[in-house]
């Protein structure tokens, strides 16, 4: 009952609510944006542009041919990120680096809004505003952008190569593009990974990922070589310090949690037992909607491993299925659940995680709590779409 009375007051106040949630989010997102674009760029101090300055370290002793792993504390990335990483850092001073990557990341935004509204089904002015307005207004964005985090361009890469690798009859230059954007994505495997389970499932298109596979495999080997241990010491030595107490920093993932019950010995266990799950019931659902895929996986991504408050622009996948039920389905509550979700998660993805390094307890706990509380509703609403097989998310 409670949802009906929703959807009729939704439906008597709608275009007051988009109008005035645009404008809220777009004041709030020029407010977040322009001093996180400052901090990547201007900001001298430490949290200036703080992860690319570890990234550009990384990279160039790398290619010096100096020791990373082990030697430099953050250098938790394979082999093949630096080479992925290269064309972004390696050749510029750290200054210039910092205006590319802001550029680049101006670019990678605009686009991810583009893809989004052109994926939502949007069919009016407001509601395009709003989908176009959602990566944008995300405190995770900001952070990213300040941070000089790989998030922003990784998942833009991510989506736009699956969406290229998932329709049929692709010719080799579209599938090699495709592969080449699946690469670029899986520089953070910890955001990547599942969804390589999409590419190597989509039906008819195994060339995507076996190409995806032999171009990550080529750069693993260039950029090994330009190390003094052998390939297989490497990787060796990138597994031993791959860090595993960097799940105490994280928040809403699985490794928290599993730190917090005392079961910290067990993480990595369950979590390649999920990614397996994510991979059987990706197989399962292949031939269902894209998007809906997308949406399961980047809510596997999100929980599955370690992340931090950049990485929930993971959730924007799983906001636009959420955007589309809301529209398109037939059932009422469904609809009504679904916007409801929508809102839910923009609220809480909007709020600063500031309390999670300064606020005292429990501030901190409970944030983790709600926000992994509404993730894990959000899965499970997506896995019944799954089931339900709606027509709007049939292939």
């Amino acid at each position: 009952m409670g949802l009906l009375r929703l959807h009729a007051f939704w439906t008597k106040h709608r275009n007051t609510i988009l109008r005035v949630s645009i404008v809220l989010l777009a004041l709030y997102a020029c407010a977040k944006l322009g001093d996180e674009f400052y901090r990547l760029t201007l900001r001298p101090d430490r949290p200036g542009a703080i992860d690319l300055k570890l990234r550009y370290r990384e990279v160039h002793e790398w290619f010096a041919g100096n020791p990373v792993y082990g030697r430099i504390p953050q250098a938790v990335y394979p082999p093949a990120t630096y080479a992925i990483l290269w064309p972004f850092l390696g050749w510029m001073s750290l200054g210039a680096a910092r205006w590319f990557w802001a550029a680049t990341s101006a670019g990678a935004l605009a686009w991810l809004a583009v893809l989004l509204v052109r994926e939502s089904g949007a069919q009016d002015q407001l509601e395009r505003w709003f989908v176009a307005l959602m990566p944008l207004s995300l405190i995770g964005t900001g952070v990213c952008l300040g941070n000089g985090q790989l998030t922003i361009h990784l998942l833009l890469a991510l989506l736009t190569g699956l969406v290229l690798m998932c329709r049929p009859g692709g010719s080799w230059g579209r599938d090699a593009a495709a592969a080449g954007l699946m690469v670029i994505a899986l520089a953070k495997p910890s955001i990547a990974a599942p969804f390589f389970w999409i590419a190597l499932f989509a039906p008819g298109r195994l060339r995507p990922a076996a190409l995806t596979l032999v171009f990550y495999g080529l750069l693993t080997v260039g950029a090994a070589h330009f190390q003094k241990p052998g390939l297989f010491e490497l990787m060796g030595q990138w597994l031993k310090f791959a860090p595993m107490e960097v799940a105490e920093q994280g928040y809403a993932d699985l490794h928290k949690w599993m730190t917090l019950l005392g079961l910290k010995a067990y993480a990595l266990h369950v979590s390649l037992a999920v990614l397996a799950a994510a991979g059987i019931w990706t197989y399962r659902n292949r031939r269902a909607d894209l998007w809906l895929q997308l949406a399961v996986v980047a809510m596997v991504a999100r929980l599955w491993t370690y992340h931090r408050q950049y990485d929930n622009m993971l959730l924007l996948p799983p906001m636009l299925v959420f955007f589309r039920v809301a529209r398109e389905d037939a059932e009422v509550e469904r609809r009504t659940a679904a916007g409801l979700l929508l809102a839910l998660l923009l609220v809480a993805l909007m709020f600063p995680a500031r309390m999670l390094e300064w606020w005292p307890q429990p501030w901190p706990f409970l944030f983790s709590l709600v926000h992994t509380a509404l993730f894990l509703a959000a899965l499970v609403f997506l896995l019944r779409e799954g089931q339900r097989r709606v027509g709007y998310l049939s292939a």
